[in-house]
C-alpha cells in the first residue's frame, strides 16, 4: 500500500512532536499533491540512499543543455552535501529526518516535472541547506540580535575616506562572518570587467581602486538566453562615467553616483529615459500599460516583468536587447516576444521604427557619472521595506531566482548589499554564506536588519551568492564559494566577477581607460 510521502512525514512529525516550523517547510517546491511513496516512515527512510545514488546522476544529465555541464555538476554536488549533512544530523535529530526525506522526495517530484528545472534544484538546495544550518546552531549557541552582534564590528583606516570593517561571531541564525566598507568623500566607477581571465584583485589593482566589491545581477541559469544576449550580461542599469553600457530595463534599486558627486540610492527605470531611434530621439514615458491596448499615444516600454510577449496596436514595436534592434513589428503586425533582458518599445503610429540590426544609445534624465542596478530595497527611512512588486522581480524577469521564489525569503545565502546613513556615508557589505559551520548566510530580511543596525537608513541588495566579492588594498577579505561548505575539506571553487564597483578617495584620480 502506499500513501502520498507528505502525509506519512507529517503523522510521524505530529507524533514525535516535530515543530511546526520543519512541518512547514516540507510544504515549500509544492506543485500539488505530494508524489506517493511506502506507507510507512521506516520504509521511507530505507529508500532515501537508493534514490539518492540515482539523483546523483539524474541531475546533471537533466540540467546539462539547460544550463552548461559545468553549472549542473555544481548544482548536483550543492545537492549531495547538502543530503550528507541531513544524514550527519539524522543520527540525533528527528527533525533532520524529516527534512532529510522532505529534501530527497520534494527533489525527484521537480527532477520529475516539465522543465525547466535548474533554478528549482538550485533553490531547492539551498532551502534545506538553511534549515539544516539553523537546526545545526540551534543546539550551539543562543542567537544574538542583529543590533547586538553589530557592536562587534571593528574598523581600521585604509585611505582617506575609506575605512574596512569585520564583523564576526553569533547572529540570529548562525554565526556571522561580514566585511564592511564605510565611506566618505569617494568616488565610485561602476564597471564591466572585462573578460580577459585576470583575476578580480588583478583587475581592482591595475584599475588603481583602493577597494571594490561585485555588483549586479547578470544572466547566469536563465532557460532562455538568447542572442544577442548571452550569459553573464549585466541585467538593468550600467552606467560608467556617464556612458550607459547597460539600460535600465526594470525599475529597481541603483547605487548611483551624480556628476555633483552625491551618492545616492534610488529606484531608476525606463520611464523618462532616451532611446536614440535611427536619429530620432524617443523617450519613454510609459512603462508595461496593462490591456487593452489599441494604441499608443506616447512611447511605452514593455519588459518581462509584464509577461513574454508585449501586446500588438496600431503602431510600429521595437524589440532592444542593450544597443541592438532585435525586431521591429509594423504596425497591426502581430505581437513581438519580449527579449529575457530587453525590452519592447510600442511606438505612436508617427514614429518611423528603425532597421533590425541597427544600433541605438540610451541617455537618462539626470546627469549620472556611474550607476548599478540591483535590488531590491532593503530599508527606506530605516525601516526594512521589502517590495518586489515594486522591483519588477516578477514573472520571467531575471534573476528568476527573485521572481519565482518558492521559498518566502527563507534561504540563508551569501549576501552583497548598499547603503546610505543619514549624513550620505556609504556602507558596502559582504556577508559570507554557505559555509555550514562558519557562516550560513543571511535571508534578505535578515541582510536589512544588518544595515539598519550598521547605522543605515535606506539599503539595497547587490548580487550576492556565489558572486560576492570585496577587495580591499589588492586583497579578496570576504569567503568566496561556488560550493556548499560542509567541512575544512571542501573545495573552494570562485566565480568569475562580471560587473563590479571601484571605490577612489576623492583626492586620486583613476583612468576609465587602465582597467579595459
Amino acid at each position: 500500500m502506499s500513501r502520498p510521502w507528505l502525509e506519512v512525514v507529517e503523522r510521524f512529525a505530529h507524533a514525535t512532536g516535530t515543530p511546526a516550523s520543519t512541518l512547514a517547510a516540507l510544504h515549500a517546491f509544492g506543485g500539488g499533491e505530494a508524489s506517493s511513496g511506502p506507507a510507512d516512515f521506516a520504509e521511507l527512510e530505507a529508500c532515501i540512499e537508493a534514490t539518492l545514488e540515482r539523483q546523483r546522476v539524474r541531475i546533471p544529465a537533466l540540467l546539462t543543455g539547460e544550463i552548461d555541464a559545468e553549472q549542473a555538476a555544481m548544482f548536483a554536488r550543492r545537492f549531495m552535501a547538502v543530503a550528507s549533512v541531513l544524514a550527519e544530523q539524522s543520527r540525533a535529530l528527528i527533525d533532520a529526518r524529516v527534512l532529510r526525506i522532505g529534501l530527497v522526495r520534494r527533489m525527484e517530484e521537480v527532477l520529475d516535472a516539465p522543465g525547466p528545472r535548474a533554478l528549482r534544484v538550485r533553490a531547492l538546495a539551498d532551502f534545506y541547506y538553511s534549515h539544516a544550518a539553523v537546526l545545526h546552531h540551534q543546539g550551539q549557541s543562543a542567537p544574538v540580535a542583529m543590533k547586538d552582534a553589530a557592536t562587534r564590528l571593528r574598523w581600521r583606516d585604509v585611505a582617506p575616506g575609506i575605512r574596512h570593517g569585520l564583523l564576526v561571531g553569533p547572529g540570529p541564525r548562525g554565526p556571522l562572518h561580514v566585511n564592511v566598507l564605510r565611506l566618505q568623500d569617494v568616488r565610485l566607477r561602476c564597471v564591466a570587467v572585462p573578460r580577459d581571465g585576470r583575476a578580480f584583485e588583478r583587475y581592482v589593482d591595475d584599475s588603481g581602486a583602493t577597494t571594490a566589491i561585485s555588483g549586479g545581477f547578470f544572466l547566469y541559469s536563465e532557460p532562455d538566453i538568447a542572442l544577442p544576449s548571452r550569459r553573464t550580461d549585466p541585467v538593468g542599469l550600467l552606467v560608467d562615467a556617464g556612458r550607459v553600457l547597460s539600460p535600465p530595463v526594470f525599475h529597481r534599486s541603483t547605487l548611483l553616483q551624480h556628476a555633483t558627486g552625491a551618492i545616492a540610492i534610488a529606484r531608476v527605470g525606463l520611464v523618462g529615459a532616451t532611446v536614440l531611434l535611427g536619429g530620432t530621439p524617443v523617450t519613454i514615458a510609459a512603462a508595461n500599460a496593462p490591456p487593452p491596448i489599441e494604441s499608443v499615444t506616447v512611447p511605452t516600454a514593455y519588459n518581462r516583468a509584464y509577461g513574454p510577449v508585449a501586446p500588438s496596436h496600431a503602431g510600429h514595436s521595437v524589440a532592444i536587447v542593450g544597443h541592438t534592434v532585435t525586431a521591429v513589428a509594423a504596425g497591426g503586425a502581430g505581437a513581438l516576444p519580449i527579449p529575457l533582458a530587453g525590452v519592447v518599445l510600442a511606438l505612436p503610429p508617427e514614429t518611423r521604427p528603425p532597421e533590425p540590426g541597427s544600433t541605438v544609445t540610451w541617455s537618462l534624465p539626470h546627469s549620472i557619472d556611474s550607476a548599478i542596478a540591483g535590488g531590491p530595497r532593503l530599508l527606506h527611512a530605516g525601516a526594512i521595506l521589502i517590495d518586489r512588486e515594486a522591483e519588477e522581480l516578477r514573472g520571467s524577469a531575471p534573476p528568476i531566482t527573485f521572481s519565482q521564489d518558492e521559498t518566502f525569503d527563507q534561504n540563508l545565502l551569501p549576501r552583497m548589499a548598499a547603503g546610505l546613513t543619514d549624513d550620505g556615508t556609504v556602507l558596502l557589505v559582504a556577508a559570507d554564506g554557505r559555509s555550514f559551520e562558519h557562516a550560513p548566510g543571511l535571508t534578505l530580511a535578515l541582510t536589512g536588519e544588518l544595515m539598519h543596525a550598521l547605522g543605515c537608513t535606506v539599503a539595497m541588495n547587490l548580487d550576492g551568492g556565489s558572486s560576492k566579492r570585496m577587495v580591499v588594498q589588492g586583497r579578496v577579505v570576504d569567503l568566496p564559494s561556488t560550493e556548499v561548505q560542509t567541512g575544512a575539506s571542501d573545495r573552494e571553487l570562485i566565480r568569475p566577477v562580471y560587473t563590479a564597483v571601484l571605490a577612489y578617495p576623492a583626492s586620486s584620480r583613476s583612468s576609465s581607460t587602465s582597467a579595459a
